[in-house]
């Protein structure tokens, strides 16, 4: 199998967290126009920020706690030359998830979806490190 297919899910996984920082940096450049916020309300973000723009901010922050995880574990699966077709497929799912998961967040913000596919995205994760695991006993 090709080992550098597995690259095309982490680049989108990358492109997604990039693509964040556009609607979280209109928001609030809009609240501090709008008057909902003064700029040095950006200072401690988390502290200070209106609830509706936080979850841009959120949405951003979240893409540097699992998924650093599924990049670690990608790029150990193409070093040790062990992608298979079950490693690139869960790969596609979590970066499938993840995807939905911060769409979700920066609009309909639904906690009780969030929360389901961040569940999902944990487990695909948890069962792409097995798999790494079993492939490098196996190999």
């Amino acid at each position: 199998m090709n080992q550098n297919l597995i690259f095309w899910p982490l680049i989108i996984q990358a492109l997604v967290s990039l693509y964040l920082y556009l609607p979280m940096g209109r928001a609030r450049i809009g609240s501090v126009k709008s008057g909902q916020a003064k700029a040095h309300d950006y200072k401690l973000p988390k502290q200070n920020e209106p609830p509706e723009i936080a979850k841009f901010g959120n949405a951003v922050s979240n893409q540097f706690e699992l998924p650093v995880l599924f990049f670690a574990i990608t790029l150990a699966f193409h070093s040790a030359g062990l992608v298979d077709m079950v490693a690139l497929a869960l790969a596609w799912i979590f970066v499938t998830l993840k995807t939905v998961h911060s769409f979700v967040y920066i609009t309909a913000n639904k906690l009780k979806w969030r929360f389901q596919i961040f569940l999902a995205s944990l487990c695909v994760c948890t069962l792409y490190c097995i798999w790494f695991a079993i492939r490098l006993v196996l190999a």
